[in-house]
């Protein structure tokens, strides 16, 4: 089941080729410094050019985001795919308290 929220997370395409991850926080837990790495991979049923990359990160503030774009690697330009593509994520964060 593809989605465009999960726990902790929403996800909207802001512009062509740009999606922005709000990461949730409802709490004192829900608070990072830093993103410490990531995860991006793609599976479409055609191949593309295009590429998930990341584009931006702000964890550290008021409403955590994070910013994917999907772009040719030779040109880094955000361009939206022409075939269906979904893209997977994982974040390693640091939370607040350091760990």
């Amino acid at each position: 089941m593809l989605s465009s929220a999960g726990k902790g997370f929403t996800v909207a395409k802001t512009t062509t080729g740009i999606y922005t991850v709000t990461l949730g926080r409802t709490g004192k837990l829900d608070r990072y410094n830093f993103l410490m790495g990531c995860g991006l991979t793609k599976l479409e049923a055609t191949a593309s050019v295009l590429m998930p990359m990341l584009q931006s990160e702000a964890v550290n503030s008021a409403t955590p985001t994070i910013v994917i774009k999907t772009a040719a690697p030779a040109t880094g330009v955000a361009a939206d795919t022409s075939v269906a593509m979904s893209i997977f994520f994982s974040f390693h964060l640091q939370n607040h308290s350091g760990s």
